[in-house]
């Protein structure tokens, strides 16, 4: 992989070779640093002022995709007319597009009693805390002790093996075990929605970048064409073509690309 803000003048020369460019970014890690709870990940509002002015300029199209829930991720970010996938994909909402599951009262109604295990079952462990996301949970243990981990990890799939047999999958992310519906959908499957609608409205020859760090987010970077750009933040395993070191480094990024679009006005 290559350092994207090294190989800036060619991912800029690549990208506005397009009618529209498409911006996609996670946000826990990406936007924001990881922290031990997750709610105290909010947005600097210097970045949220970058997001705006990037997000106003005709021939850029912003999304924030996370795996939060998507009325948290919006309400999170705070701007308006852009793209906003929430739950890795089992929900997006935009200009034009706005996407729910099918049989969801079904997987809600699911999650919701999976809560319920997971709380009693968790109740005793130090440092964890169960996270209902509404076609979705998950449990938190960034503040557990490293010894427990594995205790953690036990418990979560002895209390959701009913649900691994009824349509729903484990997801392991960075001191995370999730619960979700296995569905074809993905943030995968949201970027090429986002990336068809973009499309047709632009007339074609769209270039989409896709800034993430979690393991989510490959599925979006095998999504990606030829001309497209992804970027991965914080690791070297991933299918990406362009790597960022950390969250202070995707702000340079967007500060490269928002000085990039201010000279396409000038």
């Amino acid at each position: 992989m290559k350092h994207a803000l090294e190989e800036w003048d060619f991912i800029e020369s690549r990208i506005f070779s397009g009618k529209k460019i498409i911006l996609l970014l996670d946000y826990d890690g990406t936007l924001t640093h990881i922290v031990e709870n997750p709610g105290d990940a909010v947005l600097d509002g210097r970045i949220r002022s970058v997001l705006r002015e990037i997000s106003g300029y005709k021939q850029i199209v912003l999304g924030v995709l996370s795996g939060r829930r998507l009325a948290d991720v919006m309400e999170l970010v705070g701007v308006n007319g852009i793209y906003y996938c929430g739950n890795h994909g089992l929900e997006v909402n935009g200009p034009g597009t706005e996407f729910m599951l099918e049989e969801e009262d079904f997987f809600r109604e699911k999650i919701s009693s999976a809560v319920e295990v997971l709380r009693e079952s968790m109740k005793n462990q130090e440092g964890v805390s169960v996270e209902d996301k509404g076609l979705s949970v998950v449990v938190h243990y960034r503040r557990a002790v490293e010894e427990d981990a594995e205790a953690i990890q036990r418990v979560f799939m002895d209390s959701v093996k009913k649900h691994l047999e009824s349509g729903f999958r484990v997801c392991k992310n960075k001191k995370t075990l999730e619960l979700l519906p296995d569905t074809q959908y993905d943030k995968g499957t949201a970027v090429v929605e986002i990336k068809r609608q973009v499309e047709k409205e632009a007339g074609g020859d769209v270039r989409t970048i896709y800034v993430g760090d979690d393991a989510t987010d490959e599925d979006a970077f095998r999504s990606l064409g030829e001309n497209d750009v992804g970027i991965v933040v914080g690791r070297e395993n991933s299918c990406a073509k362009y790597f960022l070191l950390d969250v202070s480094e995707v702000w340079k990024f967007l500060d490269k690309l928002r000085s990039s679009l201010q000279k396409t006005i000038e």
